[in-house]
C-alpha cells in the first residue's frame, strides 16, 4: 500500500522503470491532477471537461 502523499513519487518510478508508450492515470480530484502533472517529465494531461458518470440506473 502506498500512502497518499507518496503516490506522485511512486507512479514517477513505475514509470521510469517501465518506460510505457502510452498509459492511463485515474485521479479523483483536479488538484491530484496538476500535482501529477507537475510530477511528470512526459506529456501527462488530463484537464479536459469534468463529466457526472452514467450509473446506467433507470
Amino acid at each position: 500500500m502506498v500512502a497518499r502523499a507518496q503516490k506522485p513519487a511512486a507512479l514517477g518510478r513505475v514509470l521510469d522503470v517501465e518506460s510505457p508508450a502510452a498509459g492511463i492515470v485515474f485521479c479523483r480530484t483536479r488538484d491530484e491532477v496538476d500535482r501529477i502533472t507537475k510530477c511528470s517529465t512526459g506529456g501527462l494531461s488530463g484537464r479536459g471537461p469534468a463529466r457526472r458518470h452514467d450509473t446506467g440506473a433507470p
